[in-house]
């Protein structure tokens, strides 16, 4: 996803909007190498960490069962320093002070997150959910003035990285809810277990309307003369993001949140392609 994504910003999406690209092939290749290497850092050091929750919850995971706990670190700590040092240089060759930071701090709180923030009710899902976003506006700012709010590449980039935002919240939710069994047992004080798979899921129903809401204003006020990116907004994420609300309501016994895990990543996976319609 991090590939495809990037790539449909690069190649397609910039174009399209008339913004030229001034990043140096080189330098995305290596800007999506660092991405990718600090997120299989952080699967890597959640799975461990998440071994008797999984075991109790029937995930087998094999790279984390696999790996004694210092060979996990060691190899966490090799993947997280290589991605940053890869994202580094490209931040210091384009005098980025936002990607250095970037590229400094995200791997420190992916173990802060596995170890101790996801215990933690909300905080840790707010926090992923956060990466996740960042990790859309990442390419996005070597390329454009993100603070430029005239322009309507960057207000298209904002709504993007919320919509992520507020998708993957809802889906760390469900997680939670799926996994209460095993996170319960270790002991663990997420969302559903502080305060009830109910009061969690209305939520995350809430959570999904006001993405629904936010994205029929944007939609309607910055493209009303534009039919065609309207009947796509509304088929590849007003109408999906509806469905995924309904069924959210309807959500009950345990397999049905794991499929509705999966219908927040294929809604997400939509959205994505909404930049190719541009």
């Amino acid at each position: 996803m991090i590939i495809g994504l990037h790539s449909i910003i690069r190649f397609i999406f910039l174009p399209a909007v008339l913004v030229e690209v001034n990043l140096a092939f080189t330098h995305f290749l290596s800007l999506i190498l660092g991405l990718i290497l600090i997120t299989s850092a952080g699967y890597l050091i959640n799975d461990k960490y998440d071994i008797l929750t999984d075991r109790i919850n029937n995930k087998l995971k094999l790279p984390a069962h696999n790996f004694t706990k210092k060979s996990t670190i060691i190899l966490y700590g090799i993947l997280s320093l290589t991605g940053s040092i890869v994202g580094l240089y490209v931040g210091v060759v384009y005098a980025d002070y936002f990607t250095i930071f970037s590229f400094l701090v995200v791997p420190f709180l992916l173990f802060i997150y596995a170890k101790h923030l996801k215990q933690k009710p909300l905080i840790g899902n707010i926090l992923v959910s956060f990466l996740i976003a960042l990790n859309v506006i990442l390419y996005l700012n070597l390329e454009i003035d993100l603070l430029d709010f005239n322009q309507l590449v960057v207000k298209l980039s904002w709504y993007f990285a919320g919509m992520s935002f507020l998708l993957h919240l809802g889906r760390e939710m469900i997680k939670d809810i799926e996994d209460i069994k095993g996170d319960y047992a270790s002991q663990m004080n997420t969302l559903p277990i502080c305060i009830g798979k109910n009061r969690t899921k209305k939520l995350v129903f809430i959570l999904l309307l006001t993405l629904i809401g936010l994205s029929i204003v944007f939609f309607n006020l910055h493209f009303s003369e534009e039919p065609q990116i309207l009947l796509f907004a509304y088929s590849f994420i007003i109408l999906p993001n509806m469905i995924l609300a309904w069924l959210t309501t309807q959500a009950k016994s345990n397999k049905s949140y794991k499929r509705l895990s999966t219908y927040f990543k294929f809604v997400s996976l939509l959205g994505i392609s909404l930049l190719l319609v541009f």
